[in-house]
């Protein structure tokens, strides 16, 4: 058994819409400004956690979106020979799991859109990138 068990995800919203306002050039690359966010809450049955990650794209985008996506996942604490905790396994790993399935998310949306080629997010340190906003919005 491992520290921490994923038991699935599930897309639980996604808004999309494009902005017939947008004034990009043509042939331009978009620069796109993703808020992420993060959140976590313990579940019904003992050692269970929600952790939910969330992006929102608006600005200076030809597009809006925002997608919501839930993650199920169990803490063993009897696995956690380190003591690194739930609180640090779930900020960490457990959004680090998500990210994946938020990106292929945004990334099939745009496709389907036939209005822009698709957008594909970059891999990144999520976890870090939470915890620079987070340290931001706390000065």
């Amino acid at each position: 058994m491992t520290v921490l068990n994923f038991n699935g995800y599930r897309v639980r919203k996604f808004e999309y819409s494009i902005d017939t306002n947008h004034k990009g050039e043509s042939g331009s690359r978009i620069k796109l400004e993703p808020k992420f966010q993060a959140h976590i809450a313990k579940g019904e049955i003992l050692n269970q956690w929600t952790v939910t990650l969330s992006m929102e794209i608006s600005k200076k985008a030809p597009f809006y979106v925002k997608i919501v996506i839930d993650g199920s996942f169990t803490y063993n604490p009897n696995e956690d020979d380190q003591k690194i905790g739930e609180d640090n396994l779930l900020l960490t790993n457990a959004v680090a799991i998500l990210f994946p399935y938020l990106r292929s998310t945004l990334t099939t949306i745009t496709a389907l859109s036939n209005e822009i080629p698709a957008v594909v997010l970059p891999t990144v340190n999520i976890a870090q990138l939470l915890k620079r906003n987070i340290q931001k919005n706390n000065k």
